[in-house]
């Protein structure tokens, strides 16, 4: 599982370099000046984009272990971290997206430490094969 998460933060981090350094630019070009400000939105969200890309595909450990319920809890603490996004309102912009943001990469950061402690917990309870 790790050479596997491994692989998802490279392509990641390949593509929140890529968004941080180029949608700015290539907004502007494609669709306007106008339009620049949202490749700076964009640059922002990349993050949290990137950290869903990552843990997202390792979520079937928990119906496949049998643990639907932790991972239950868990979106309601995604949904009232979400739903906290209400208390900023008066925010600029830009601060919201900061902020919806770092609760997004904060709050999968917990995702997948309780990912990887289900899978751990599993792999300590396989039969050794060491004869």
């Amino acid at each position: 599982m790790y050479r596997l998460i491994t692989r998802l933060s490279l392509v990641a981090v390949i593509y929140v370099v890529g968004v941080c350094l180029l949608a700015p630019v290539l907004f502007g070009f494609i669709f306007g000046s106008k339009w620049s400000i949202a490749g700076e939105y964009a640059a922002i969200m990349s993050f949290g984009f990137a950290i869903k890309f990552v843990v997202s595909p390792l979520s079937v450990i928990f119906p496949a272990l049998d643990a639907i319920k932790k991972a239950s809890w868990w979106q309601i603490l995604y949904f009232c971290a979400i739903g906290s996004l209400l208390l900023f309102r008066s925010f600029s912009v830009i601060n919201f997206l900061i902020t919806y943001t770092a609760i997004e990469v904060v709050v999968y950061l917990l995702y997948l430490f309780l990912i990887l402690r289900e899978a751990g917990k599993f792999d300590t309870n396989l039969p050794s094969t060491n004869g």
